[in-house]
């Protein structure tokens, strides 16, 4: 009777979570590193999504995910349900499979990770939670799956480039222990398991390394520039710790009062180490990991600001396994408690705000263009980054869209030295009189006002994004492009 009692609780839980971020992703509307996903899912070859990812520098395990859906001609909510999807089987896992605390559980489940940025919001980052619980799930008996451990390791790798100190800890302590203190191990098994997380990790940092040279959004975005001093990089590593923080509270003005309880909290945290070393260090250098590399070349997002509550929650579940002697750790499993309900709210409020108010323009823009632009019109685009999350709204072969620096039809963006150099108004002028010979409806889509002879206004999003501390910045002005 009580195992069918917790079989319904657990039936209860599963279905309210999937019903809310099911909800708010079919209100969600995407913004443009989601359509940049779908479109090279959608208009790229295998190859050539492998080729794309020297200017991503992530994993193509994601785009091949999306592929099937995209090509077939899918609309561009199913990455979202795809991702929603993710979410919905890590619940299951912890409600069926996991031992802990159900008042934890229900904790992580209704985090604010989990309920928006692991979940509505379509990113690799949505299949890490998910691989970290299967991980869980295996990682008392390890030692008797080496094959199914080590491509879950090797899967964690391909999820993204900042969970490859984790990956790497995970694979140093199983590797380690089976080949030095484990005599009864079968050292083949555990070779060539092995031989598949190298693979992995070797693929994975040989994207960074080539994406580093290629991808010039690392360039754009260096925060390091000028640093000289020892001082001053502590004072970017200070600016990137802040902005953390101002993610997880979700606002930039961040009381004094929070900014200390979550000092706190990771003192109470790296005090609560001394009883699990071994969590402890790899919790710490995930942290730390992310916030170096945030400091140096990238900027901080929500998805991976809450990676931080992602690989606590790992802790919670996995220290109990690392002792002979079990002891419960109060300090961790209070820090943990803490720090969920600090982080949750402000994700409840946008995830509320996204159903009434639009995250990005993109949906209501490429709305507009399907009910009053012409099929097989061509839309040149004078922004080198934001108008993917449009074009992936519209059918394929519906419209032609036109980059002035490449001088090409295209979809997704190309984060190249074209890029980087934007789009300058001559390229548009030009593009208008090439266009003007072979193409008899020309539009102009624009955030950023050009002045450009010979337009008709016919359109503008702009302050239709709803006001947040995360804004999106897609809002479009579209003009035609007079024939005289």
């Amino acid at each position: 009777m009580k195992k069918n009692k917790i079989s319904i609780f657990n039936l209860i839980v599963l279905l309210a979570f999937s019903a809310f971020v099911l909800f708010v992703a079919f209100h969600h509307e995407i913004y443009e590193d989601e359509g940049q996903s779908w479109l090279i899912a959608r208009d790229l070859s295998p190859i050539g999504v492998i080729k794309q990812m020297a200017y991503e520098g992530h994993s193509p395990l994601w785009y091949f995910i999306l592929m099937p859906f995209a090509k077939l001609g899918f609309p561009v909510i199913t990455e979202n349900i795809i991702s929603c999807l993710f979410a919905v089987a890590t619940v299951y896992l912890i409600l069926e499979k996991i031992e802990c605390n159900k008042f934890y559980k229900l904790l992580f489940i209704f985090s604010g990770g989990m309920i928006f940025w692991y979940s509505v919001i379509s990113r690799p980052y949505c299949m890490i939670p998910f691989l970290l619980i299967l991980i869980s799930i295996y990682y008392k008996d390890r030692k008797d799956y080496p094959y199914i451990y080590s491509i879950l390791l090797a899967l964690l790798c391909q999820t993204h480039m900042v969970m490859l100190p984790t990956a790497f800890l995970l694979a140093l302590d199983y590797y380690g222990y089976e080949f030095i203190k484990n005599k009864e191990c079968n050292k083949k098994k555990i070779i060539k398991g092995l031989i598949i997380f190298f693979v992995s990790l070797i693929v994975m940092c040989t994207i960074v390394i080539i994406a580093k040279n290629m991808c010039k959004i690392t360039e754009s975005h260096n925060n390091m520039r000028g640093v000289t001093t020892i001082k001053e990089f502590f004072e970017q590593i200070k600016i990137t710790y802040d902005d953390t923080v101002k993610n997880l509270y979700g606002n930039n003005s961040v009381p004094n009062y929070y900014k200390y309880m979550f000092v706190l909290i990771l003192i109470s945290i790296l005090i609560s180490g001394i009883k699990n070393i071994k969590q402890c260090i790899i919790f710490f250098s995930q942290f730390l990991f992310t916030i170096l590399i945030h400091a140096v070349s990238w900027f901080v997002l929500p998805a991976r600001a809450y990676l931080f509550t992602v690989t606590l929650f790992f802790w919670i579940l996995n220290y109990k396994h690392d002792k002979n002697v079990y002891m419960k750790n109060y300090l961790l499993e209070i820090s943990f408690v803490i720090i969920i309900i600090m982080t949750s709210i402000s994700s409840y409020k946008l995830a509320f705000q996204d159903i009434k108010e639009n995250y990005s323009t993109s949906k209501i823009t490429a709305e507009y263009i399907e009910k009053n632009i012409p099929k097989g019109s061509t839309v040149i685009c004078t922004d080198v980054d934001k108008y993917q999350s449009v074009v992936a709204y519209l059918n394929k072969n519906d419209y032609k869209f036109y980059i002035p620096n490449r001088k090409k039809y295209t979809t997704y963006v190309m984060f190249d030295d074209i890029w980087l150099n934007g789009i300058k108004r001559e390229q548009i002028l030009e593009a208008i009189n090439e266009l003007k010979k072979k193409e008899k409806n020309i539009y102009i889509m624009n955030q950023n006002l050009v002045l450009i002879p010979n337009l008709e206004y016919k359109y503008t999003s702009v302050r239709g994004t709803m006001k947040n501390f995360y804004p999106r910045y897609e809002q479009y002005t579209i003009y035609r492009v007079k024939n005289n």
